[in-house]
């Protein structure tokens, strides 16, 4: 094999590599996306109960 074989077999693994990283580091940002999405809605659902409690208080 001659040394622009070997670079180009060295490229393309080096870039199957960065390609599985990013693609699993998509992932992470998914799921952490998702898990913001539940605590913005667990702290809206929070919120409503404050505000609600609040109101039956006479504190409005």
């Amino acid at each position: 094999m001659n040394d622009d074989q070997q670079y180009v077999s060295f490229d393309r693994l080096v870039s199957q590599k960065l390609s599985e990283q990013l693609a699993d580091a998509n992932r992470q940002i998914a799921t952490l996306a998702a898990m913001c999405d539940i605590k913005d809605a667990q702290i809206a659902e929070l919120r409503s109960q404050l505000e609600n409690k609040d109101d039956t208080n006479g504190n409005a």
